[in-house]
């Protein structure tokens, strides 16, 4: 919700910038408070649109508030009443599930990390030991084990960081020419 107004909204990670349609954009703000400074903006086929101005505005998503800097672009320019860019990355992760895009807002700038125990699957190798008997008495007592879980908690771990350096970047799209240099480093 941008206001009072329910806006419908296009995921785009892979747009700089969060977007809104001018005829959208006038149910919430005032036009004469838009910024005056016009962005132009390059699409697929190098198509420009110029933007009508900015502005910032808090809205909700699954019941969590953000604030987001909303370049406005004339209607005709936008099929949706709404993008919203790789912006809001900083704020929250996006899970893409079957049912939809689930919102999950960063809590004072905590970064999440998930640490997996060992797979049952892995296999051990016994190959050190030397006695016959012993290794097959270990494989034998190995594959009739069976993992029961007897309790379970909702324990999440995060990691404070002391500054805003980020830990963990996305990777970047790079052309050809780009990769086989990269894969030539990596095999350096």
């Amino acid at each position: 919700m941008l206001g009072n107004e329910i806006v419908s909204a296009l995921i785009d990670t892979g747009s700089t910038v969060s977007l809104i349609r001018e005829d959208a954009s006038s149910k919430i703000v005032d036009h004469s408070r838009l910024s005056k400074i016009n962005t132009v903006l390059y699409g697929l086929g190098q198509t420009e649109v110029i933007t009508k101005g900015s502005f910032e505005y808090d809205f909700v998503l699954d019941k969590d508030q953000y604030s987001l800097t909303w370049h406005v672009v004339p209607t005709k320019q936008l099929k949706f009443e709404a993008i919203i860019g790789a912006d809001i990355l900083g704020q929250a992760s996006l899970n893409f599930t079957q049912d939809g895009v689930m919102f999950h807002k960063h809590e004072e700038k905590a970064c999440l990390m998930q640490i997996s125990g060992a797979h049952p699957e892995d296999e051990l190798d016994f190959s050190h030991i030397l006695d016959s008997q012993e290794k097959n008495d270990l494989t034998r007592i190995n594959s009739s084990y069976k993992s029961e879980k007897t309790e379970s908690t909702d324990v999440t771990r995060r990691i404070l960081l002391n500054d805003d350096i980020p830990v963990y970047q996305p990777a970047r799209w790079l052309s050809y020419a780009e990769k086989k240099s990269v894969n030539k480093h990596i095999e350096e």
